[in-house]
């Protein structure tokens, strides 16, 4: 787990942000609930495989220095 320190000009900057990084949050948690209750193998897989990909958009959105 990974956390951030964010200054108030970041904050400000994720307040800009915040629709999309939403969406993000949103379509990753949506994916973890298909995968959750996927009848199949592939499904669960495909879902999951999209969850992580959201989750590494937000880590890379946080990890780079987007915020300043």
């Amino acid at each position: 787990m990974k956390f951030y320190l964010i200054t108030e000009d970041q904050l400000e900057n994720l307040g800009k942000k915040h629709d999309s990084l939403l969406k993000t949050g949103t379509m990753c948690d949506l994916m973890l609930d298909i995968a959750a209750h996927a009848d199949d193998f592939q499904t669960f897989d495909a879902a999951l495989e999209i969850a992580n990909s959201e989750l590494d958009r937000l880590e890379l959105f946080f990890d780079t220095c987007d915020l300043v």
